[in-house]
């Protein structure tokens, strides 16, 4: 009975030893994408990155990529494939120089809802696609969501919209308007290089979920 004790004792006290070499954890919402979600790690010791799982009732849990901790402040590790206005659980783990585990902290965030425009879409799934996620180019006529819209077409409940994107509103042409998104291109590095009718932009999607 002692040995189990002390056992457990020692078990306890590695634990919190880990545990201290995160600090603590925050998650924020993009202001300009309700679907993409910045989680911020501060740690100590040697840790050499940080893992963030996370997971929403009735689907599947999703992990991040291993992301290098920054040694100037905090970590961000960057998530996506998201439902909108659901509140997801996350783990963070951290990792030493050595492979080793150095422990682990949860956190809580909450997704905000679709951009009005893009609610009035309505997407139906016939067949089957190997794609667990699918990228479409949203052209539709003025006033409604123009840009592109990630669905997930694998989930208990496909089809459900995860992510998209949409160039902001300008006033460049003398009056405001919003350009409709014609190409969208995924280079060898894992960037999106997106064309619309007015600009060509990079965006890199650091939320590459499994």
């Amino acid at each position: 009975m002692r040995m189990n004790t002390i056992a457990t004792a020692t078990l306890f006290a590695a634990a919190t030893i880990a545990q201290a070499e995160i600090v603590g954890t925050s998650a924020t919402v993009r202001s300009n994408n309700s679907l993409i979600v910045d989680i911020q790690v501060a740690t100590a010791g040697d840790v050499g990155q940080v893992v963030v799982t996370y997971q929403t009732p009735g689907t599947e849990p999703l992990a991040s990529r291993p992301v290098p901790v920054s040694l100037t402040g905090l970590t961000t590790v960057t998530v996506g494939r998201l439902r909108a206005s659901r509140t997801y659980n996350y783990r963070v783990w951290a990792i030493k120089q050595n492979g080793a585990s150095a422990g682990t902290l949860d956190g809580t965030f909450t997704t905000g809802a679709l951009p009005p425009a893009l609610m009035q879409n309505i997407y139906a799934l016939q067949g089957r696609m190997t794609p667990p996620v699918v990228i479409m180019p949203q052209v539709v006529p003025t006033g409604t969501f123009q840009g592109f819209v990630g669905v997930d077409l694998q989930s208990a409940d496909a089809p459900q919209i995860v992510w998209y994107y949409s160039t902001a509103p300008s006033t460049a042409s003398g009056k405001s308007q919003v350009d409709s998104a014609i190409n969208i291109i995924q280079e060898l590095n894992g960037n999106f290089l997106f064309s619309d009718a007015g600009v060509s932009t990079k965006l890199k999607c650091g939320h590459d979920s499994k």
